[in-house]
């Protein structure tokens, strides 16, 4: 599969906006620091039960982030985790994999959003970002030119798809394989830079969080 440019191909259906939170009172960083590694315009596909989805979290005084993925309707929390803000500004990797949540259901849309909290006393003072996740599965002619692909292919036919997580974790995994590899460094910059994340790109990513119970 001869290709230069690694972008994104947003999908036919599923738009939206990511909701942003006012930002906290008392002089705290402007809420558009704080942004989800996702397209802004549509809804973050993922073949995936227990998904892996990345945030940018910047220089701080918030001392916890709380993450939370709610069903579509907002009414029911499927998973709540309050953990301590990074240290350094950069891309938090968050895996579900061994988390309290239950598979995401094919088909079926998802609240997630991420709160960065320098009060937690007056939670209504956070910072608060929001996005839509929704589980699908591959149709038959992607299913066959995945099984058929390589890891650097099958990031490529993700994008092309509109499938970003699936896009976006492919290419990261290769990165930490290969970190050294020029070309991958340039995929990964044209794949953010085609969802308008390009400034991103270079900032490094933090260590995984344990979302265990």
């Amino acid at each position: 599969m001869a290709k230069s440019v690694l972008k994104f191909r947003p999908p036919s259906r599923g738009t939206l906006s990511i909701t942003r939170g006012g930002a906290s009172r008392g002089g705290s960083e402007p809420v558009n620091q704080l942004q989800m590694i996702a397209p802004q315009t549509s809804i973050g596909y993922t073949t995936d039960a227990y998904p892996t989805l990345m945030v940018y979290i910047p220089k701080t005084s918030a001392k916890m982030m709380v993450l939370r993925i709610r069903t579509a309707d907002g009414k029911k929390t499927l998973f709540k985790k309050e953990m301590a803000v990074p240290p350094m500004p950069g891309v938090v990797r968050v895996n579900f994999e061994n988390a309290s949540l239950p598979p995401l259901e094919v088909n079926s849309q998802y609240r997630w959003s991420v709160s960065l909290l320098a009060n937690v006393v007056d939670r209504s003072t956070a910072t608060l970002i929001e996005g839509k996740l929704e589980r699908i599965q591959p149709d038959a002619m992607l299913s066959q030119r995945l099984a058929k692909a390589t890891p650097q292919e099958k990031a490529f036919l993700y994008a092309e798809s509109g499938v970003w997580w699936n896009a976006l974790l492919t290419l990261d995994d290769l990165r930490k394989a290969q970190p050294d590899d020029v070309a991958l460094s340039q995929h990964w910059m044209s794949l953010l830079d085609s969802v308008g994340m390009g400034a991103i790109a270079p900032t490094p990513i933090l260590p995984t969080p344990d979302l265990k119970p």
